[in-house]
């Protein structure tokens, strides 16, 4: 055998074993006895808790894997002795049937199943805040788009999916604007996460056709009941320009005292154009005035002296009475940011929105969550929680190393 193929035989069996390692530091992590309790009742206790104990962990295997079809995961199940060992089958035991995995999935997607999934899922990320420091401070929102199984030819196929066409105004390399379009049939998942460990905190699924800024109230909400946490430690949530709306920046700084950092819509036609009413307001010799902080406790802008006018001769400088100047935001909550747009805070902060971006990726990429697609919404839900779980279990397999610091790791060299 030549030095090239030892090479590329030893680095596949390198990889296979990271996600092998992958997989029991996400089984080990996991407490899924609230699931097994809902499967056997769902059986009428008529069933074999072993077979979904195993179910579940071959699913979870899936997921690491990157399985797209159940007769791909059977087979990769039938290769390897050791996954079978890992999932609970046996060396020598015998493999699900595909309609087996087929009923456990729909027994997944009902009720019972589908709160104790979430259970699990906001029980990961309580753990996550207490171990990591300064874990959800900073929070970052977006959706990202899933495919159905069905291609959308025949809406009775998929009755739950909808079709989505979404425009896009961009600049060209000679700053022209450009419009594109996107169309696709399907689902959306709308995620919650961390801005600084890039890890998911909350999560809702619904069809395609729903906007993000509709559905980030119910997101909202729905995290908060699971994280009541949020309401003292989150500072900020950082949202792009799809969600600039003034009922979002209202839930936000208004009824629950959290910073929104969301740019504002650059709408093309100069008629439908907004006054920004974030610039700095101006003295009567026409400066603009020194932006000083934000009080929390009354709500309001603070405003001080132009810097301009020190050691510049203005006729109105000594009957100048402008010590500080206030503005409250509940004059207009989507205008009036607490920081406003032009500071370089608000620049800084809103660059922390990047992250969800990344977290969207590793989901897609290591974590299965555009794999293997499903019929429905309750399949689909069920599918972007396992991949959460996945990540959020192996992070905090890694933090609980001492690793802090490299959580956002999709390898296993850490937790080895």
């Amino acid at each position: 055998m030549s030095s090239i193929q030892s090479s590329l035989k030893f680095q596949n069996l390198e990889e296979k074993t990271g996600r092998y390692q992958k997989l029991i530091c996400i089984l080990d992590t996991l407490d899924p006895a609230a699931l097994y309790k809902a499967l056997a009742e769902l059986r009428g206790d008529k069933g074999n808790g072993t077979d979904n104990r195993a179910l579940f962990r071959c699913q979870m295997a899936f997921m690491v894997f990157g399985v797209k079809k159940i007769t791909e995961g059977r087979r990769l199940l039938d290769e390897s002795k050791i996954l079978r060992e890992i999932v609970g089958i046996g060396a020598w035991g015998k493999i699900p049937s595909k309609d087996s995995f087929h009923r456990f999935m729909k027994r997944l997607g009902k009720k019972p199943c589908q709160e104790a999934l979430g259970e699990m899922f906001a029980k990961l990320a309580l753990e996550l805040k207490e171990i990591l420091p300064g874990f959800g401070e900073h929070l970052a929102g977006d959706s990202t788009k899933l495919h159905s199984y069905a291609r959308g030819r025949k809406v009775s196929v998929d009755c739950d999916a909808s079709w989505k066409k979404q425009k896009k105004i961009g600049k060209d390399a000679q700053g022209n604007i450009v419009q594109s379009f996107e169309k696709w049939f399907g689902y959306k998942a709308h995620f919650l996460v961390d801005a600084r460990y890039e890890l998911p905190v909350g999560f809702v699924t619904t069809t395609a056709k729903h906007n993000d800024n509709a559905i980030f109230p119910e997101l909202w909400e729905k995290t908060k009941k699971e994280q009541p946490w949020i309401l003292t430690d989150t500072k900020y949530v950082g949202l792009d320009m799809g969600y600039d709306d003034g009922k979002i920046h209202e839930q936000l700084a208004i009824a629950d005292e959290i910073i929104p950092i969301i740019k504002m819509r650059d709408l093309v036609r100069d008629q439908n154009k907004d006054i920004d009413l974030s610039a700095s307001p101006v003295c009567e010799n026409n400066l603009p005035l020194t932006f000083d902080g934000y009080e929390r406790k009354r709500k309001q802008i603070r405003y001080t002296k132009p810097k301009a006018c020190v050691g510049v001769t203005c006729p109105l400088y000594q009957s100048c009475a402008i010590g500080v100047k206030r503005v409250s935001i509940k004059v207009d909550p989507r205008k009036l940011t607490p920081f406003p747009r032009n500071t370089h805070k608000f620049k800084r902060l809103n660059n922390k929105r990047v992250s969800v971006e990344r977290v969207n990726s590793r989901l897609k990429d290591h974590y299965n969550l555009n794999g293997m697609r499903r019929y429905g919404l309750k399949q689909t839900n069920v599918m972007v929680n396992l991949s959460l779980l996945s990540m959020n279990a192996f992070a905090l397999f890694i933090a609980k190393k001492g690793h802090i610091q490299e959580v956002r790791k999709i390898y296993t060299a850490l937790a080895a």
